[in-house]
């Protein structure tokens, strides 16, 4: 089990606090790629995607943001306890590069936003 840095990041949290479904995604994605992969990856396309959720406020909504993404992509509504596992089951059935995969999430995110943004200032 801990050969394996996805198991290892899981079981570690220096905070105390549990991880949050986004969190087990960022590293889900990103974990795999060579160096110079995930620093591009992440600077350009994940990176701006957490960003867009960067508001006072709104800890829960990059976690609701991909039960959604889920809920959009497979036709049902996964459990809240369940977002991280459905989401790795969807990715690793998907066939498309990370590259792919984070563009199309942050795709979806900026939508998100802006919708979630009309409904919190209204």
């Amino acid at each position: 089990m801990y050969d394996d840095p996805q198991a290892i990041f899981e079981s570690l949290n220096s905070t105390g606090m549990d991880l949050k479904d986004s969190d087990l995604i960022r590293n889900h994605l990103l974990i795999g790629l060579d160096s110079a992969t995930q620093a591009d990856v992440y600077n350009n396309i994940w990176r701006p995607t957490e960003l867009l959720f960067a508001c006072e406020h709104q800890s829960e909504l990059p976690d609701d943001f991909f039960r959604d993404y889920l809920t959009m992509k497979l036709g049902r509504i996964p459990k809240k306890n369940e977002v991280y596992k459905e989401f790795h089951a969807y990715h690793n059935g998907s066939g498309v590069t990370i590259r792919e995969f984070c563009q199309d999430i942050y795709s979806f995110a900026k939508h998100y936003v802006r919708a979630a943004f009309l409904v919190i200032s209204s």
